[in-house]
């Protein structure tokens, strides 16, 4: 079954970026992380400019929404800006290197390719972390040893994967997780049952959610 989830969503990603092209695909992605990181480290900003422009006779009930306009305000305007920003990028780039224009312009063959094998490649990173982050919940993987709780060699890929993007995120955020998967073992030579339970904490400044 997860084989063909990562088929299916791998072929949609890559019919999706066949359209889009190899620009639009690099803008779309590049223009997420951007406007992510925009609305979430300057959402506070904005929302109290916004204010200071509404004024103090704002209604009561607007104030509470500011926060959630403002993030989408700062959300897709960097979505717009950055694809913008990096298309022009990419025809000066083209201007200047003529063999770029395969790559550059999004209706080229090579642009489209391109386009489509990238889009696929993200399309399936996706999916092998959804199948680790599924894994963690039964058992299936660890934070220690992505090869430790299964000979799946999809699992073993995506624990892989996940691994690689968890300890990079973690290591570059305020974020503090630990998780710990419930596990029941049966020993047929003794006839006995063994298990321990699952916790997982998330630590973000002075906010612990379990």
């Amino acid at each position: 079954m997860a084989e063909g989830i990562l088929i299916t969503v791998v072929l949609i990603f890559s019919l999706r970026g066949l359209f889009l092209g190899f620009v639009g695909v690099i803008s779309k992605v590049v223009g997420f992380i951007l406007a992510y990181y925009m609305a979430y480290n300057y959402r506070e900003v904005a929302s109290s400019f916004l204010a200071g422009l509404l004024g103090n006779d704002s209604d009561s009930s607007l104030v509470l929404i500011l926060p959630i306009v403002s993030s989408l305000l700062l959300f897709f305007g960097t979505m717009i800006v950055t694809g913008l920003i990096i298309s022009a990028i990419f025809k000066s780039l083209a201007a200047i290197v003529p063999p770029l224009k395969a790559f550059a312009e999004n209706k080229s063959i090579g642009g489209k390719l391109l386009g489509a094998i990238t889009n696929g490649a993200i399309g399936a990173i996706l999916v092998l972390v959804g199948i680790w982050g599924y894994g963690l919940t039964l058992g299936k993987a660890t934070h220690q040893s992505p090869t430790s709780l299964s000979d799946d060699k999809l699992q073993i890929a995506a624990n892989t994967v996940g691994e690689f993007l968890f300890s990079n995120f973690k290591n570059n955020s305020d974020l503090n997780i630990q998780t710990t998967t419930q596990s029941t073992t049966y020993d047929s030579d003794n006839g006995t049952r063994s298990s321990y339970s699952s916790q997982t904490i998330i630590e973000h400044g002075s906010a612990v959610i379990i």
